[in-house]
């Protein structure tokens, strides 16, 4: 068998190693290593240059295929719900650009209360404090009996926060 398709297997343990020795480093059996040949593969050309990526073949769809298409949650915003395709789509991330001071946070602020008042939402903020963002609120005339505030900057809280809440938006503004 070619070297490059084989492989060594330890009978005891399972560990397989590229070349063979007389003893098993892993479990440290002696003569338990035998030669076997590496299952047949295909992997594309860029998997192999991203570095030996592994995954698993996908379902492939037409593109003519008849899809239902997916629900969306309104806004409450028209030109906003518009301007995003007819509203956020569950599970979807909107990426709110543009520059310093144009109004991003207040028209998330806006939107987040809007759809607070019948589920649960969450606003994280980055940049604001609280009281920052309660205060804004109070001035726009902005009331979300559901609506929750949260201070952070830091992914792995707001994804610890998100699968312990499980909202059905959550808003962060923002993460630098």
């Amino acid at each position: 068998m070619s070297k490059k398709n084989t492989y060594f297997l330890c009978s005891v343990c399972g560990a397989d190693y590229p070349k063979w020795s007389g003893r098993c480093e892993n479990c440290g059996s002696w003569d338990t290593l035998s030669e076997e040949k590496k299952p047949q593969k295909k992997v594309s050309p860029n998997i192999q240059k991203a570095g030996g990526l592994s995954g698993s073949a996908l379902k492939l769809h037409k593109l003519d295929e008849q899809s239902q298409s997916p629900s969306r949650l309104s806004t409450q915003i028209g030109e906003l719900d518009r301007a995003i395709g007819g509203g956020i789509v569950p599970g979807s991330a909107i990426l709110v650009g543009g520059d310093p001071g144009i109004g991003k946070s207040t028209l998330l602020l806006q939107a987040a209360t809007a759809m607070g008042q019948s589920q649960n939402v969450i606003y994280f903020s980055g940049e604001e404090a609280l009281e920052q963002i309660r205060l804004r609120a109070q001035r726009l005339g902005l009331h979300s009996p559901y609506l929750q505030l949260a201070a952070t900057g830091h992914m792995g809280d707001i994804l610890a926060t998100m699968t312990l809440e499980q909202p059905a938006l959550i808003v962060v503004d923002s993460i630098q």
